[in-house]
């Protein structure tokens, strides 16, 4: 898929929700004019095999990622169970 983007998870009506972006666009950036509040942000890796991974922080948004958490709403989000390919 692809190798490493970032991502942020918006806390929303119906629950977080996860969106991920190209690494040239600033977190704070993207966030702006999205309803809800940012509970966390970061980075993610998608391997081919459909492995992900999400990690690190965001400076601008001062949010730090959940990796396990974040790995389950982003594996929910592609339809995909924990661990399967």
């Amino acid at each position: 898929m692809f190798n490493h983007a970032k991502y942020l998870v918006i806390d929303n009506i119906g629950g977080d929700i996860p969106y991920i972006f190209p690494n040239h666009i600033n977190h704070a950036n993207f966030a702006m004019g999205m309803h809800g509040d940012v509970v966390s942000a970061g980075f993610v890796t998608i391997g081919d095999s459909g492995h992900i991974n999400c990690f690190g922080e965001s400076i601008s948004l001062k949010k730090k990622s959940r990796p396990a958490e974040d790995i389950y709403l982003i594996t929910k989000m592609f339809g995909k169970t924990i661990g399967g390919d």
